[in-house]
């Protein structure tokens, strides 16, 4: 994820996290994918200790978008 955050000169952070999916599997393998997956569930983790989910009313959530 860093990598291709880098090379497509994308933010790491909360805002950003969908283009940065996409750059990354619009460039890796599957094949690299899944030699990958130990140091992705850590990087998943690292956000997850650092992130909070909050339960909002599907009237306020539409409101998003």
């Amino acid at each position: 994820m860093r990598q291709q955050a880098r090379k497509e000169d994308i933010k790491l952070d909360y805002d950003h996290i969908s283009q940065l999916n996409k750059a990354v599997f619009r460039n890796v393998d599957f094949d690299e994918l899944a030699r990958l997956i130990p140091q992705l569930r850590r990087e998943l983790m690292l956000i997850a200790s650092k992130s909070e989910l909050k339960l909002m009313e599907s009237q306020y959530n539409l409101r998003k978008k």
